[in-house]
């Protein structure tokens, strides 16, 4: 397994030991080959690729090419975050122009189902990987089909299969930061999105 993480528009390295130090030393426990990429057009050669967090707006054929490389059998993953915060979900939504999936610019706040009293740190009950995940300071997802959803139903991630590959867009990029990713059952849905379980 080849996993791109972009660094192309601006995205959160994988690299930062701070924030990914454990997702990394996961990712490549478990075999599979992490590289960043600073130029676009690399990420064609890679299995898996990653926007974390990008904050600089793709172009009509940038988002042309998501989407064909999902077509083709890739898995595209975009990682944002709650309220818009540095306009990222207009910057991803920038690369879904093609796509019926969206990240919406809100905030998902859960006053039952959270982590240590935070409204903000949702825990979500409903995931296709692990049944508990924590999605701090997330956004809801519109379109596609629900990864992970809120126990009221909101759905905080969601997969569009396009041709052979599928497009995953997260509502919050800091679900497998070196907090979240010990907690709960993050590790195996942040294995699970990458394709490594």
């Amino acid at each position: 397994m080849r996993i791109g993480w972009s660094t192309s528009h601006g995205e959160f390295i994988i690299s930062d030991h701070y924030y990914f130090s454990k997702l990394l030393r996961e990712v490549r426990e478990r075999g599979a080959v992490v590289e960043e990429v600073g130029r676009f057009s690399d990420l064609s050669g890679y299995d898996v690729v990653v926007f974390n967090y990008p904050e600089k707006p793709f172009s009509a054929r940038e988002a042309e090419e998501i989407a064909r490389w999902a077509r083709e059998g890739k898995r595209v993953i975009f990682a944002g975050y709650y309220k818009n915060e540095d306009g990222v979900a207009d910057v991803i939504n920038t690369a879904l122009r093609n796509l019926n999936i969206r990240l919406r610019g809100d905030i998902v706040m859960d006053e039952k189902s959270n982590h240590d009293g935070d409204p903000l740190f949702v825990l979500a009950t409903r995931s296709r990987w692990g049944r508990r995940v924590l999605m701090p300071c997330t956004a809801s997802v519109q379109g596609g089909s629900p990864v992970v959803t809120t126990e009221g139903g909101s759905p905080l991630a969601a997969v569009l299969e396009v041709g052979r590959g599928e497009v995953y867009v997260l509502g919050t990029c800091v679900f497998w930061d070196n907090y979240s990713i010990g907690l709960y059952d993050n590790m195996e849905f942040s294995t699970g999105i990458l394709n490594i379980i």
